[in-house]
């Protein structure tokens, strides 16, 4: 709804909770509060006006487009609408989120569940109604929470209503980029063995059992194991490798994923991942090389023997053990490496200009100290003063602007400290060997509940806070 009244424009949100101005004018005429008021108070706007926003659109005199400047009063906003899902899946609030455009962001986890057609997988529960909000036009209204859209995909039906999804096929109900998808996967209702043979698949496997020493489980896409791996090779080439139990690889087991790797333990094993690594309870004597981040947050949350290396990270409960057995855990390329470079060419630069700035300075100083001697200065000397005095002021815009660029890397060092780092949150033992960008240090001694990170040349170790 608005109206209008000469150049002035007051809209009002269709839950009547804001109210905006917009202003046109010509040949400089510009409203007057009074008017503005007059103009709010005609389209039905009498609660909630901010007059320190009108007096500052009146001060600059500029046109302005749908500007709030009248709020409602917001006492008992209805609840948000929410997922309800009808199967058994690893979706809970703490993982997925909702933004702002209603769109549910699903967090990875175990994402595959089997549906025939027709079965439901999920409902909207609808947002309710919350009483005695009072709107910009002085009503009292109820006020919804806020909406969800339904995660449709592919193969997937929407109710009458529209308010549940269900499977138009059967197969795998599969989260991904905010959708519900139904995907068709070669299942194995057993375990790979001699009863099998090896498994080379164009698309998503899932294995109800274990894959079995000497045997091979390929796929373009993800992988999912719900029993163990023994020295077996697992290769997901786009996808993910998600192993329910763990990876018992006798030295002779090689997984390899162009995604990330979820599962509940390795020992013995050479791993190679493009993204990040999950285990829930331990590594032991394995080599592995993870793109992303490697995390072991739960249970033992324990790296112990064998070489680690992650480009982006590790994140553990512990390293090592008290028998001091050799770990070696490298992190790199720093990320912040870049930046590091840059930050050592503006401190040199820096440095340059300061002294420019100190010689031009005392130049300046004497030229104005002599001018107020002989009370005139020729015009050489009044030029000379001139050139200086500007010359002044550009070192100054350029300091500053060093000085700038200076804050954002140090700000963006400290940010990302715990992204390229070694966090240990409980105890790391002797014996223990961390390289970061190729920097090592042999720990000697136990340490609990650090972080250890590379500045400039140096490996530095703290305390977490």
């Amino acid at each position: 709804m608005s109206k209008e009244m000469n150049e002035i424009k007051i809209n009002i949100s269709n839950n009547k909770m804001a109210a905006m101005i917009s202003i046109n004018y010509v040949d400089n005429k510009y409203p007057s509060k009074s008017e503005i008021l007059d103009a709010a108070k005609n389209a039905g706007v009498i609660y909630g006006i901010d007059k320190t926003i009108i007096d500052q659109i009146i001060s600059a005199k500029k046109p302005v487009n749908n500007v709030i400047f009248a709020k409602g009063k917001i006492n008992n906003k209805g609840e948000d609408a929410q997922l309800i899902w009808h199967i058994e899946i690893d979706i809970n609030d703490a993982n997925v989120t909702i933004n702002e455009n209603g769109r549910a962001d699903y967090k990875r986890g175990k994402i595959f569940k089997h549906v025939n057609t027709g079965d439901d997988i999920v409902s909207i529960l609808p947002p309710s109604y919350g009483k005695d909000n009072l709107s910009v036009t002085g009503e009292n209204i109820l006020l919804p929470g806020n909406k969800i859209e339904l995660p449709i995909g592919e193969n997937v039906g929407v109710s009458d209503d529209g308010l549940t999804i269900f499977a138009q096929k059967n197969g795998y109900v599969e989260l991904k980029n905010g959708k519900v998808n139904i995907t068709n996967v070669y299942q194995i209702d057993g375990d790979v063995d001699y009863s099998t043979g090896n498994v080379k698949y164009d698309g998503k496997v899932v294995i109800k059992g274990d894959v079995r020493s000497g045997f091979r489980v390929e796929a373009t896409d993800s992988i999912f194991i719900d029993g163990d791996v023994e020295a077996a090779d697992i290769h997901s080439l786009n996808g993910d490798i998600i192993i329910g139990m763990g990876i018992l690889g006798k030295n002779n087991a090689n997984i390899l994923a162009g995604g990330s790797l979820d599962c509940g333990f390795i020992q013995d094993a050479k791993i190679k991942i493009k993204n990040d690594i999950t285990v829930s309870h331990y590594i032991i004597n394995s080599d592995i090389y993870c793109g992303g981040k490697i995390k072991l947050l739960k249970n033992e949350g324990l790296i112990r023997g064998g070489k680690i290396y992650s480009e982006k990270g590790v994140e553990i409960l512990k390293a090592g053990s008290k028998k001091g057995i050799e770990t070696f855990i490298a992190i790199g390329p720093n990320e912040g490496s870049n930046d590091v470079l840059n930050l050592k060419n503006f401190l040199k630069k820096e440095d340059g200009l300061f002294r420019q700035y100190e010689l031009l300075s005392k130049k300046e100083k004497f030229l104005l100290l002599l001018k107020d001697r002989i009370k005139s200065l020729s015009a050489e000397k009044e030029q000379e003063l001139k050139i200086v005095s500007q010359k002044l002021l550009d070192l100054k815009s350029d300091m500053d602007e060093i000085d700038r660029n200076k804050k954002e890397i140090l700000c963006k060092e400290n940010t990302s400290k715990l992204k390229n780092a070694i966090i240990v949150r409980n105890k790391l033992f002797p014996g223990v060997v961390v390289s970061i960008d190729r920097e090592e240090f042999y720990f000697e001694k136990l340490y609990e509940n650090v972080i250890i990170y590379r500045e400039f040349d140096n490996i530095i170790i703290d305390e977490l806070t």
